[in-house]
């Protein structure tokens, strides 16, 4: 079974301009950070399966989400849109987006990740994230 920690930031927010980053306007949330009120928030779990280290996005539901991922390669942020996570393990040893992970949404409510630098793979069903 997989450590889980959720964040409490949405990944959207940008902290020194106070604003979002998926629309460029000024974050409504941002005073009273309640970001779980916005339809569009997304929160970075941080998921341990050793020896693999994963970052997933993931809606204030806490379902599987698409949105802003600010992945640090170098000590250089880079700040990925459309993304759904990311295999940390992968991130120094891979060119490009290959440390990205790619998301496969099943019909029963699952999904599965695939990193494709490394071929590991994982599922988040029902709350829980799953080695394959």
């Amino acid at each position: 079974m997989a450590d889980v920690t959720v964040s409490t930031r949405c990944t959207s927010f940008e902290p020194d301009g106070q604003i979002c980053r998926l629309t460029g306007a000024a974050c409504p949330m941002a005073g009273a950070r309640s970001f779980r009120e916005c339809d569009d928030s997304t929160y970075l779990a941080h998921v341990s399966m050793p020896p693999d280290e994963f970052q997933v996005l993931l809606s204030a539901a806490g379902r599987p989400a698409v949105g802003s991922l600010m992945v640090r390669r170098c000590r250089r942020p880079e700040l990925h849109q459309g993304a759904v996570g990311v295999h940390v393990n992968a991130v120094l040893e891979s060119a490009g987006d290959e440390a990205m992970l790619r998301a496969e949404w099943k019909m029963d409510g699952s999904v599965e990740y695939t990193c494709p630098a490394t071929g590991v793979r994982m599922e988040w069903r029902e709350g829980k994230f799953i080695p394959l």
